[in-house]
This record gives C-alpha cells, structure tokens and sequence, in this order.
C-alpha cells in the first residue's frame, strides 16, 4: 500500500509545485509557461492510471477497486482538459467548483484516505 500512497503523494505534491510555479508565471505575464505548467499537471493526471499499473494490485480488493476508478476518473478528466487546451479547464482539475486552494484537492484526499 505505501508505494501506492507514495505515488499519489508524490504526484499530489507535483502538481501543487506546478500549480504554484503557473501562477508565478501569469503573475509576471508568461501565459506561455502558464500554459505549460498546466499542460503538464494534466499529463501528470492523464498518465497516473499507467504509473499505478502493478502497483494498485497490491491492495486490498475494495481500496484497489475505489484508487482505480478515482484515478481513472482523474486521467479522463486531464486528457479531456488537454483536448480543448483550456488553461482554466487545466487549472480546475482536482478542485470542486467552491473549493479554496488551501484545501485539500481529490489527488490528495485520495492519498489521505489510504493513509488511514
């Protein structure tokens, strides 16, 4: 379970950095490496179900079954934010609709959930 939990920890800590270093680049008016840093969250999401592979079978049945539709879910959502190359789309990813960047986003609730 903790290569699991290390793997979506890791990549939950990523995108933050990415995140963060987007809205350092639109702060300063770099809309191209704006973009780019969120292009590359969303590939970050859109590969994860293959990162996972091999490793999700080490869990118990229940929790692999929930972590491989979570991320999945994720993937689908990240390759279809590339497909229309929205940058909003992109940076939404992960965030419910009213939620605040201090809080904790899916990838990192998901993480926590097999912390528990």
């Amino acid at each position: 379970m903790s290569d699991v939990k290390d793997l979506l920890t890791d990549t939950a800590r990523e995108i933050r950095d990415l995140e963060a270093d987007a809205g350092k680049l639109a702060a300063v008016g770099d809309l191209q490496g704006h973009r780019q840093a969120l292009r590359k969250k969303a590939e970050l999401l859109t590969s994860l179900p293959s990162r996972l592979d091999g490793l999700v079978e080490k869990l118990p049945a229940p929790e692999r079954q929930r972590v491989r539709e979570a991320v999945v879910s994720m993937a689908k959502r990240g390759k279809a934010a590339l497909d229309v190359d929205s940058p909003f789309f992109m940076r939404q990813l992960l965030y419910a609709d009213d939620q605040t960047d201090h809080e904790p986003n899916e990838l990192e609730t998901l993480a926590a959930k097999l912390q528990a």
